[in-house]
């Protein structure tokens, strides 16, 4: 559920939360990191930048498969895993000491079994930021399971392709560390299929709340572009986002297992990677895969992008075709109603009032979206338009399950 808008598009997929602005797959390609100019003054006798691996190994298999990714990839680095019981820690350094990758290492280290919640992004910031703080740059990966969704697997090797996906590609990502001491993020590409996901869904309070900790003075905007790792697996300086680990040292304690598929401080966290690494003063890139033939080259220059800079004319626009969308909705609706309605059918008796049933439920609509999107708008055109678009999602959710409530019924027979 995707309007375009010029270089962005408005995804309304999540049933609650407010319309996210998300940047179109071609405005992401034009944000990779390798179509921009390298801003460093290093010299070219400079150290190769200093690179550590951070897995984070709740799910052996998923651990194993990961080693076996990243083998005969990555040269002069680190490994650093963390998981979370003193079985599984034995079991990895156990693998590690025979794998190829663990000899390939210069130095690895399995820590301390993590013991309180948090998973991924716990494990990461608050387990493993001490031991990676030294390094110019970290791949952080996790052995993600993804049971809620059928894309699992495709979302797996979307991130494993993006972020690990050859030594070359590996190798790239250092030299723009290394070249460019802006560079705090780099997040790979979504898969399309898993685009939709790419949303605020019931976390932009609950974001906004803890935003207002690490910058009080920099309220988090509606109408700003959303960029984050899907999946929480990323490329960083660990400077850039060292605002992150002590806002997550604030949150203690962190929601206990097991979690909802949405709407808790860890998910709301996991949407301020980029805006944490802005706030330090760093920038966000993307990683597009593989580069192809013809494709932007690192000699052009760099286009602007911000997850804090509110854009509420490209925002209102978007909520308007949006309104549009609904209404052609609303038309479609009322004309299968009228077909209907020259049917033979039998009615059926009802409790209640369908119509009171509907208007009902067309009220939560209504003050769902008032709430969740209206309400955190700078823009009174947005506001708005938003209000707009709410009135006639309620008029075709009343409309529609009104009909449907009222016609509970068995077709005339013979």
């Amino acid at each position: 559920m995707l309007i375009p808008a010029g270089d962005y598009e408005l995804n309304y997929q999540h049933p609650i939360g407010a319309p996210t602005l998300i940047p179109s797959p071609a405005w992401e390609r034009a944000l990779d990191f390798r179509c921009r100019p390298l801003c460093s003054d290093r010299g070219d006798g400079e150290r190769p930048p200093t690179c550590a691996v951070h897995i984070h190994g709740f799910h052996r298999r998923e651990l194993l498969g990961i080693l076996d990714d990243l083998q005969g990839k990555i040269s002069d680095f680190d490994l650093y895993i963390t998981t979370d019981s003193t079985e599984k820690k034995d079991a990895i350094e156990a693998v590690l000491a025979a794998h190829p990758l663990g000899v390939a290492a210069g130095h690895w280290r399995v820590l301390p079994p993590c013991t309180g919640p948090g998973r991924n992004i716990a494990a990461l910031f608050l387990d493993a930021y001490e031991s990676l703080a030294g390094y110019d740059c970290v791949l952080h990966l996790h052995t993600k399971r993804s049971v809620h969704t059928e894309l699992a697997e495709q979302w797996r090797q979307s991130l494993t392709r993006n972020l690990l996906g050859s030594a070359q590609l590996i190798a790239d990502i250092r030299s723009g560390f290394q070249g460019d001491d802006q560079l705090g993020l780099l997040i790979p590409q979504i898969c399309e299929p898993m685009r939709e996901y790419v949303n605020w869904g019931d976390n932009f309070s609950i974001a906004a709340s803890i935003w207002q900790r690490l910058a009080p003075d920099l309220p988090l905007r509606a109408d700003a572009p959303l960029v984050f790792p899907v999946g929480m697996m990323f490329w960083f300086r660990p400077q850039a986002l060292l605002g992150l680990r002590k806002l997550l040292l604030q949150l203690q304690p962190l929601p206990a297992e097991p979690l909802p598929l949405d709407g808790t401080s860890l998910h709301a966290l996991e949407r301020l990677v980029a805006h944490g690494c802005e706030a330090a003063g760093f920038q966000w890139r993307m990683i597009c895969g593989e580069p192809e033939p013809g494709s932007a080259t690192a000699g052009e220059p760099p286009v602007p992008a911000s997850v804090l800079r509110g854009l509420p004319d490209v925002y209102g626009r978007a909520c308007g075709l949006l309104a549009q969308r609904t209404r052609a909705v609303e038309a479609e609706l009322l004309e299968l109603r009228a077909q209907s309605a020259l049917r033979p059918w039998r009615a059926q008796p009802l409790r209640g009032s369908a119509d009171a049933v509907a208007h009902t439920l067309a009220r939560t609509v209504t003050r769902t979206l008032a709430r969740t999107v209206a309400k955190p708008l700078a823009s009174p055109l947005a506001k708005t338009l938003v209000r707009t678009m709410a009135r006639t999602a309620a008029r075709t959710v009343a409309q529609g399950m009104g009909s449907l409530l009222r016609r509970i019924r068995q077709p005339r027979k013979g």
